[in-house]
């Protein structure tokens, strides 16, 4: 659309030639571009409610829900794209049930001996371990759905094959004797190592006549054939099957693992992406077409794909059906991609889909395909640099040079066929700087601040810069680096709300109001920046205070004595008053008095979260400082609970931005940093397990390299593998170093020497192309020491906080009214069954969990169970439904505390708390009344039942 503005107002923009580019291309004066354009921009406005633009992944959740009914799904089923916290449950929960006499310990003992074994080292985290090596192949199964092949080892092949193999090696011995024959050393070693030792190892040579034999018996070695080929059969078959059985364990831990997910998963209501697609491909074999189909089909004609290559082949079969009909409907499909770009094939990314669809409608439709040979995002330095060093030429010399054998180098070179460009922006200058440092540690600790002072004193500004690495952890590293320079960073557009130091002061008061013996929470609040700046007090003066009082039992006491107007001020108020307001008014009250917002700014969106985290609990029942405590426990660290505590940054901070390479793919920077190699992503992972695609089957093997020499079939599984991750190494650096628009800047180590063999050519350490650049008009920034920033947003939200006075808080009665009738509601919701020798033990857990009188809450419970009506709604044969929340066809929502079916009535209970009787009463409990009559067609009898009085009041119609 900008483009046709363009062309009907003919006016430029930052890319000035295009018009003239239009021109030559199509032959059309200014007028008829005009003319057209218009016509264009008008019908697009016309048809504009025909667009759409959804994600693959949305695309098919919109399929999957209006088709539920037909996969006898629920409507309100969760599709799942990512397994994680399914995987985290199901290893936790194992961990958690493991004992000696347990069914699964010997299945994780030998699981974890496997990785040991393999990484011939001890592993300190072993569940965290577990986790990050078991996640591959549960992700293959669940998301793209392939089922994982189980068969029992074949102990006893294993064992005829090796006999097979002595054997073998026995005929070649007596072939030898009888015939006055000498063996070469290297053969005679190899065969009494087998029948002395009775030890099959796998040598990097297979064993051949000429292996075997000294020069001088050579003609003889027609006498050996037949032998030798029946051994190395027999090492043929046995690697194969030694390969499957060194991969048992994982399988059976596979096991062990999708029993608890499966568990997990229905429990959730969560279905899988594969089994998703699963039922949707058994519809569709049964020759029937759900209807969201038929009707995607006659609304959209044409279909645009972006970022082709980062689509699986699950994806693909679920939307291929509509592709199909519009393709024989006279519609089209546009897909776009960039197979050097496809960086996410641990996610089921199949790029060979690229090919594979072009090819399929050949000779049925008109096919174009296009190469894009012009760079419009980079300088020509860069553009220049890039088309060098994913030249043929340069990645033949670099594969050949690798330590990694069995690499299909022409599938390499493929990928890389159309990467030279032209760089567009001739017209402006660029810098490419690549230097081999010593270690790490130069690079981020000198290099990397010495490289963005530089760059902002050449006129850039913070948010400029972006730098890139491989993984989250090395992020996190940089991040922390710059921040105690004094540098503002975004780390991958998101921050931890409970990484704030703020935020973190405001929950340690929280926990010492909660318990006032925490004596850690207490110091660690009047200790902190918060209490420091509204007591006035120093940091000396609190530590000096802490050292004092460090063997105090109750240090806040000792402190109330030793500053009391300041006890009495700041502290002594939340002590009489934190039982009394609910959680979140009790930290407003908090922000409010020691002026948080205020002199905290940078934290300001931080302190929002805190805030709408405890709202959400609260909407939950999640009321009292323990929960959010314990919340906060979980939130450490914890995967499934990381989006609670996630706050977006927004894109107008002016700050370094650190992201991942996955996350800055499609993105565009003016400046580029890259201070971790990128190719070593597979280095040193011996635990590398290799899968076999058959039938929709995986099977899993571990393979060594020296298997390959005996067996073809693992040595084409090992190079397949060994090709794609060479192409995922190659890719992840492309991507990275095609980011940068202006300046790239590329630090390596010594020990690097992979990438180091990409990057330079011979003894080169350094490369230096172009000059840095110098930005014209914009004012060079002032480097902050010593002070961390935040994100945080301009608008100042806490000027429509509603903040309570003192008086208020006391005056109240009605907020607290509510806010006991809220727990009362939320204990009751507890109760299905309720029997009068359970009374005393439910009271005593309702009080501790709920804040109130034991004895208020047994006289309660006595009540009901005594009542001889009341009673038959909490025993007997019932059907309960508590907080029943019922919709009408007009979109109004009602709540009833209790429903209850028993026989042919139903029963519909409302509680009060804090209020007499009062008509409005009736009025309600009858619109509750109709509304069940008409949903389950039963007569209905309304209880309303007076929680402080005692008092019920039954309504018969």
């Amino acid at each position: 659309m900008k483009k046709l503005k363009l062309l009907y107002f003919q006016n430029g923009d930052d890319d000035s030639d295009f018009i003239p580019r239009i021109l030559k291309a199509t032959g059309y004066n200014l007028d008829d571009l005009k003319k057209m354009a218009e016509e264009k921009i008008d019908k697009i406005i016309a048809d504009y409610a025909h667009f759409q633009v959804k994600t693959i992944d949305s695309m098919i959740s919109y399929i999957s829900k209006i088709s539920a009914n037909d996969m006898q799904l629920s409507p309100d089923f969760e599709l799942n794209f990512n397994i994680d916290e399914s995987i985290d449950y199901s290893v936790g929960l194992i961990v958690s049930e493991l004992t000696e006499e347990s069914t699964s310990f010997k299945k994780i003992i030998d699981y974890v001996n496997f990785f040991v074994e393999s990484q011939n080292k001890f592993i300190w985290q072993p569940v965290k371990s577990i986790q990050e090596n078991i996640k591959e192949y549960v992700n293959l199964h669940y998301v793209v759905g392939l089922k994982i092949h189980k068969e029992d080892v074949k102990t006893e092949k294993i064992k005829d094959l090796k006999n097979r193999i002595i054997s073998c090696a026995t005929k070649i011995q007596s072939i030898a004797l009888n015939s006055n024959i000498q063996l070469s050393k290297k053969g005679r070693n190899r065969i009494n190592k087998i029948l002395i030792e009775k030890s099959i190892e796998i040598n990097k040579v297979p064993i051949t006549t000429d292996y075997l034999l000294n020069n001088d018996y050579k003609k003889y070695d027609y006498l050996f054939f037949d032998a030798v080929s029946d051994l190395n059969e027999a090492f043929h078959e046995y690697v194969e099957y030694v390969a499957e059985e060194r991969a048992y364990n994982v399988l059976m831990f596979l096991d062990l693992i999708e029993e608890n997910m499966d568990g997990f998963i229905k429990k959730k209501g969560i279905v899988p992406l594969s089994d998703l697609t699963n039922r949707l491909k058994n519809l569709l074999k049964e020759d029937y077409i759900p209807e969201i189909f038929y009707k995607l089909g006659s609304t959209y004609y044409h279909y645009l794909i972006d970022e082709f290559q980062d689509t699986s082949r699950v994806q693909w079969e679920i939307i291929e059906k509509l592709i199909e009909n519009v393709i024989a409907e006279n519609g089209s499909l546009f897909y776009v991609g960039d197979v050097k770009q496809a960086i996410y094939r641990f996610r089921g990314g199949d790029i060979s889909l690229f090919s594979e669809i072009f090819d399929k409608y050949k000779g049925r439709v008109k096919r174009y395909q296009t190469f894009l040979d012009t760079n419009y995002r980079s300088v020509k330095e860069i553009v220049d640099f890039n088309n060098k060093i994913f030249s043929e030429d340069n990645l033949r010399n670099f594969i050949l040079g690798s330590t990694k054998d069995g690499i299909f180098v022409e599938d390499v070179i493929d990928i890389y066929s159309h990467v030279e460009q032209k760089a567009n922006k001739t017209d402006k200058s660029g810098y490419v700087c690549v230097e081999e440092c010593s270690e790490i540690d130069e690079i981020l600790n000198e290099k990397l601040p010495g490289t963005i002072r530089n760059i902002l004193d050449s006129g850039y500004s913070n948010s400029d810069i972006c730098i890139l690495t491989r993984k989250n952890s090395e992020g996190e590293t940089v991040a922390n680096i710059l921040m105690e320079k004094g540098y503002p960073v975004i780390f991958d557009k998101v921050a931890r709300v409970n990484e704030n130091t703020y935020v973190n002061e405001i929950i340690s008061f929280l926990k010492f109001l909660n318990n006032p013996m925490d004596n850690l929470s207490f110091f660690s609040f009047v200790s902190g920046e918060i209490f420091l700046k509204k007591s006035s007090l120093s940091r000396d003066k609190i530590l000096d205070f802490m050292f004092d009082n460090r063997e105090n039992k109750s240090s806040y006491r000792a402190f109330q004595e030793h500053f009391p107007d300041i006890w009495g001020r700041d502290v002594e108020p939340f002590v009489r008053y934190v039982n009394y307001l609910p959680l979140y008014d009790t930290v407003t009250e908090i922000i409010k008095h020691f002026d948080i917002l205020e002199n905290f700014k940078d934290s300001e969106s931080y302190i929002m979260k805190l805030l709408e985290i405890i709202k959400d609990m609260g909407e939950k029942g999640e009321l009292s400082i323990d929960q959010i405590v314990e919340k906060w426990k979980e939130g450490e660290g914890n995967q499934s609970e990381s989006d609670r505590f996630n706050i977006l940054i927004p894109e107008y901070i002016n700050a370094i931005k650190i992201m991942t390479v996955h996350k800055a793919k499609g993105l565009a920077f003016p400046v580029v940093i890259l201070p971790y190699s990128l190719l070593d992503g597979k280095k040193g992972n011996t635990n590398k397990i290799y899968k076999e695609i058959l039938n929709d089957e995986m099977y899993l093997m571990k393979i060594k390299k020296d298997y390959t020499k005996y067996s073809q079939k693992l040595k084409g599984i090992y190079s397949e593998e060994t090709t794609k991750e060479t192409i995922d190494d190659l890719n992840t650096l492309y991507v990275a170093m095609t980011r940068a628009e202006e300046m790239m800047f590329i630090y390596t180590t010594g020990k690097n020497k992979k990438e180091n063999s990409l990057l330079f050519s011979g003894d080169e350490t350094a490369i230096h192309i172009g000059k840095p650049v110098k930005k014209e008009g914009k004012n060079i920034e002032e480097k902050v020491e010593g002070e961390n920033y935040y994100a945080c947003t301009n608008v100042r939200w806490y000027a429509n906080l509603a903040f309570h006075g003192e008086d208020a808080i006391f005056e109240t009665v009605r907020r607290e009214a509510v806010l006991r009738g809220d727990v009362y509601h939320k204990m009751f919701e507890e109760i299905i069954k309720l029997n009068k020798d359970e009374t005393e033990a439910l009271a005593v857990r309702f009080s501790e969990k709920y804040k109130l009188d034991k004895n208020e809450i047994k006289g309660i419970l006595d009540f009901i169970t005594g009542d001889k009506i009341l009673k038959g709604f909490y025993s007997g044969d019932i059907e309960v439904f508590n907080e029943k929340e019922i919709v009408t066809g007009k979109d109004d929502v009602y709540r009833m505390d209790r429903l209850v079916i028993k026989g042919q009535n139903i029963y519909v209970i409302d509680y009060k708390t804090g209020e007499e009787y009062n008509y409005k009463h009736i009025k309600q409990i009858k619109q509750y009344m109709k509304l069940a009559e008409d949903i389950y067609g039963k007569k209905s009898i309304g209880v309303l039942i007076y929680i402080d009085e005692k008092k019920k009041m039954v309504i018969n119609g």
